[in-house]
């Protein structure tokens, strides 16, 4: 329950709520904060719908290869 500390929201939720409001550079650190502090939801990355808006930004791309996060870590 304390995985986030004190932001009880996970970075993951916060880049969907970023990218649906068009702010693509939030989105992008939000995300990199979730792979950062290994959120759970970033094993979910590639078939997320929710952000089809970033996937023809170039930032997208070494992002997916960023995503450490699997059953094995």
């Amino acid at each position: 329950i304390e995985r986030f500390g004190a932001n009880r929201v996970s970075p993951y939720v916060l880049a969907i709520a970023a990218t649906r409001c068009g702010r693509c550079d939030q989105a992008f650190a939000h995300l990199e904060r979730a792979i950062e502090r290994r959120d759970p939801n970033v094993m979910m990355l590639v078939a997320d719908t929710s952000f089809a808006a970033l996937r023809n930004d170039p930032r997208w791309l070494p992002l997916l290869a960023r995503r450490v996060p699997t059953f094995e870590d």
